[in-house]
C-alpha cells in the first residue's frame, strides 16, 4: 500500500481466488479516499496475486507512476508470475506494453521500490524475489533494462526487504536487504544452500514442491522429506529404495528419477 496522488493505493490480493477467471474478476490495484470511504479500481484484475507496490516518476513527465509486482498465482506457488509497470496518463494508469518483456516471468515478487541507484538522476527500479536474487532494472529514458551487479547478484534467497541509502557518507546509494535467513527450520549457508525442486507430478492439478540442501556427505544435494512421506506421495521411490539407510545415502537425482522436476536457484544469505 503506498500514498497516491489521488489517495491510498492498495494491492488487492487474489491468492484465495478459486480460479483463474475469479482472480480477473477483482481489480488488483484500488485508491482508497480516506475523506469519502470511496474505493475506486485503478488497476483491472490478472492472473497473479498483487504483491508490493512502488511509485516514482520513472518517464520524466512530471507525474508518479506505477510498479505492480507479482506475489503468486494463486494455488501455484512457486511458479513465477509476471509484474507490469503502469505510466500515469493523465491521472489513468496505463499498462507500459514498451517494458513488458523485461519483466515477463519475473518471479514472485516480495516488495520492490524505486531508487537512483546507478546516480544518473532518473528511478530505477529494485525488486526483491522470494527463492531467487535481488534484481536490478537501470532505467534510460523511461525503458527499464536488468543490470547485473558486481557483489549482489549471485546472491540467491527467500528475500522479503529492500531499502537504500548513503550509509557510509561516500555519495553513491547502498542496498540494505532482508531475508529469511535463520528465522526457518532449514538453514542455508554458503557451503549448504537449500534448493526448492517444482513440478506437476501425474493426477495432480497444482505445482508439487520438494526441499533439498547440499549435503556434503554425499557430495550431492540430498531430498529433506522424510523417507516414508516422499515414498507416500512417490510410490516409486519406496520400490527403488528400499531402507531408510539407503534413503540417508541417497543423493536427489536418485531419489526423484524420471521425475518431472526441476530445481529453484538455491537459497544463499550472504
Amino acid at each position: 500500500m503506498v500514498a497516491g496522488p489521488q489517495g491510498i493505493i492498495a494491492g488487492v490480493a487474489a491468492y484465495e481466488a478459486a480460479s483463474t477467471r475469479d482472480a480477473r474478476a477483482m481489480p488488483s490495484v484500488v485508491v482508497y479516499a480516506p475523506r469519502t470511504g470511496s474505493v475506486t479500481p485503478l488497476v483491472p484484475g490478472d492472473t497473479a496475486s498483487v504483491g508490493p507496490l512502488a511509485l516514482a516518476d520513472y518517464d520524466g513527465d512530471g507525474d508518479l507512476d506505477l510498479f505492480v509486482g507479482a506475489r503468486i498465482y494463486p494455488g501455484g506457488y512457486p511458479l513465477s508470475p509476471s509484474s507490469h509497470l503502469y505510466r500515469n496518463e493523465r491521472g489513468r494508469f496505463v499498462l507500459d506494453s514498451a517494458n513488458a518483456r523485461v519483466l515477463d516471468k519475473l518471479g514472485m515478487v516480495s516488495t520492490a521500490l524505486f531508487s537512483d541507484i546507478d546516480g544518473d538522476g532518473d528511478q530505477d527500479l529494485l525488486v526483491a524475489i522470494e527463492w531467487g536474487k535481488i534484481r536490478v532494472f537501470q532505467n534510460t529514458g523511461g525503458r527499464f533494462t536488468a543490470s547485473e551487479m558486481v557483489g549482489l547478484s549471485e546472491w540467491h534467497s527467500r528475500w522479503n526487504g529492500l531499502a537504500t541509502g548513503d550509509l557510509d557518507g561516500d555519495g553513491r546509494l547502498d542496498i540494505v536487504a532482508t531475508s529469511w535467513g535463520r528465522n526457518a527450520d532449514h538453514v542455508a549457508t554458503p557451503e549448504r544452500p537449500l534448493f526448492l525442486y517444482v513440478g506437476f507430478l501425474p493426477g495432480h492439478g497444482r505445482p508439487d514442491l520438494l526441499l533439498a540442501q547440499q549435503d556434503p556427505r554425499i557430495k550431492g544435494v540430498a531430498p529433506l522429506a522424510s523417507f516414508d512421506r516422499l515414498s507416500e506421495a512417490l510410490p516409486a521411490v519406496g520400490t527403488r529404495i528400499r531402507s531408510f539407510h539407503a534413503y540417508a545415502d541417497a543423493s536427489i537425482e536418485l531419489a526423484v528419477a524420471n521425475v518431472p522436476l526441476r530445481s529453484r536457484p538455491g537459497s544463499r544469505p550472504p
